[in-house]
C-alpha cells in the first residue's frame, strides 16, 4: 500500500517508513516483482500501474 500512494522508494526508504526489516522487505518486493505488482529501476521499487477492471455496464 506504501507504494500505492507514495513516490518510487528504495530500499531504505521503505525501511524507514514501514519499520520493516529489510531482510524481510526483499522477499516481499520479489514476490510483488513476480506478480507484476511492483517494477524495479535502479534502486527504486514503484507500484505497477494496473487497468482498470470493467464494470458489468461496461460491455
Amino acid at each position: 500500500m506504501y507504494l500505492l500512494s507514495s513516490e518510487p522508494a528504495s530500499i531504505d526508504e521503505l525501511h524507514a517508513a514501514l519499520n520493516i526489516e529489510k531482510l524481510t522487505l526483499y522477499p516481499i518486493l520479489n514476490t510483488l516483482m513476480t506478480a507484476n505488482l511492483v517494477t524495479q529501476s535502479e534502486d527504486e521499487y514503484r507500484c505497477q500501474s494496473r487497468p482498470k477492471m470493467k464494470r458489468k455496464h461496461d460491455y
